[in-house]
């Protein structure tokens, strides 16, 4: 039991009475009076507060188990007092960890509804800023005395557990990206109808290319019938996640990794939607490898397998991770290398880019480090050095990424935060063209 703001000022208040009747001795008698006043009110409201059955008092969690980073969720808090002395209102604060926030902090328990029968249902939202499996412990609940002199904190032990998994795009933007092939000034390579495999025949109807036309079925049904092709489904994608010290930093609240690994996680979901099996291997202080497989539980095989896998500043090798993948792969598959390669990489990586193009599509995505960018402004010798230094370096990656495109290895070169976009427009391009 402490006391409030409220009996804290009536007592500063009752202090500075006091100054005045050091001076003017005829207030001395209202001084008392009043401080007996504000004593036996503040004892009186003490007792009332200490006299509230607290154990009867219960507060259960509504929570989802499973949300995603970034992605405010619901939450309520079911709250029941139904003893018959209690106060208006309660105040419930969570312990909640430190990648967890909860809106509004905190809940405040009151309303005709609780007043009448001690029952309510106060509603939040949970916000994770990042991934992992989060435990929220107790809460502690502030009771008001009747007279709002004291609060008394009492502990309610109501744990719950919390998967966090990394920010996948809305569902709805997910189909308006899948459906329309391209967004973000992306050009589309082929029109309706024009993939690579068989569909099924349809009515000719304006628009659609004369060569699509099956002459053989339009003579049997006299009207004008085309062949529809869609993309080539049944192929499969392996992504080679790097967890080692290239992508184990930061240049705002997010690791490269994260960004990294929700690229991952949304270019397998737009896989699975084009009938493509999806797989990944990651490497960094252990080898995380989670075979091709199809449809949905595919991609809940990943949000689960790579829960626990996190990156760290050990070496890793890009060169090791694609011809350990080499070694589990038994037919043509798309290789998506998500890493930052530097100029220590030539010549490991050079060997090991043919070793994979002789049979299988490459597609390497390069994060671009905020830190390496040039300065905008030259203002000091020490600014024209670093110009110099971060030109240098962007004219040698561009030259090594040249390099590998002659070859016939697909780049994606970004900032972390355009990886996911990236590499989704890469890969429904490939199956426009029909590489795969």
């Amino acid at each position: 039991m402490r006391p409030t703001a409220r009996l804290v000022w009536a007592v500063s208040a009752l202090a500075i009475f006091g100054v005045l009747v050091s001076i003017e001795g005829s207030l001395l008698i209202p001084w008392i009076v009043v401080g007996l006043v504000v004593l036996a009110l503040a004892i009186s409201d003490r007792a009332r507060a200490s006299a509230y059955d607290v154990g009867t008092l219960q507060i259960t969690r509504r929570q989802q188990q499973v949300v995603f980073r970034n992605v405010p969720s619901p939450y309520e808090l079911v709250v029941s007092w139904t003893t018959a002395r209690r106060p208006a209102s309660l105040r419930v604060y969570e312990q909640l960890p430190k990648t967890i926030a909860c809106d509004p902090y905190p809940a405040l328990v009151s309303g005709d509804v609780f007043r009448r029968t001690g029952q309510a249902i106060v509603q939040s939202r949970l916000t994770a800023v990042q991934r992992g499996r989060w435990s929220i412990a107790g809460m502690w609940v502030s009771i008001p005395s009747p007279f709002g002199l004291w609060e008394r904190s009492v502990e309610v032990d109501e744990q719950i557990r919390i998967s966090v998994y990394p920010q996948l795009t809305e569902s709805r933007r997910d189909d308006a990206l899948l459906a329309a092939r391209y967004q973000g000034g992306t050009t589309v390579t082929r029109k309706r109808g024009e993939g690579t495999e068989f569909h099924e025949l349809r009515e000719f109807v304006p628009g659609d290319p004369i060569r699509s036309v099956d002459w053989r079925s339009t003579a049997k049904r006299g009207m004008p019938i085309v062949r529809q092709f869609q993309d080539e489904q049944d192929q499969q994608v392996v992504m080679l996640l790097d967890a080692g010290y290239r992508l184990h930093q930061r240049d705002d609240t997010l690791l490269h990794f994260d960004y990294a690994l929700e690229a991952t996680l949304r270019l397998a979901r737009a896989s699975i939607a084009h009938g493509d099996s999806v797989g990944l291997l990651g490497l960094g202080p252990t080898e995380l490898w989670i075979p091709p497989r199809k449809g949905r539980d595919a991609l809940a095989r990943i949000l689960e397998g790579t829960m626990g896998f996190e990156s760290s500043s050990v070496p890793s090798s890009p060169a090791v991770a694609v011809r350990s993948c080499l070694s589990r792969l038994r037919r043509r598959t798309l290789i998506v290398l998500l890493s930052n390669l530097r100029e220590e990489d030539d010549g490991t990586m050079d060997a090991a880019f043919l070793l994979a193009m002789k049979r299988h599509v490459l597609m390497v995505a390069s994060l671009r480090e905020q830190s390496a960018q040039a300065p905008t402004t030259l203002s000091s010798h020490e600014d024209a050095l670093l110009y110099a230094s971060a030109a240098a370096y962007e004219e040698a990656r561009l030259a090594r990424q040249q390099a590998w495109q002659n070859r016939g290895i697909l780049v994606v070169d970004c900032k972390p935060s355009g990886l996911s976009l990236s590499l989704i427009n890469e890969y429904l391009r490939l199956k426009a063209r029909g590489r795969l």
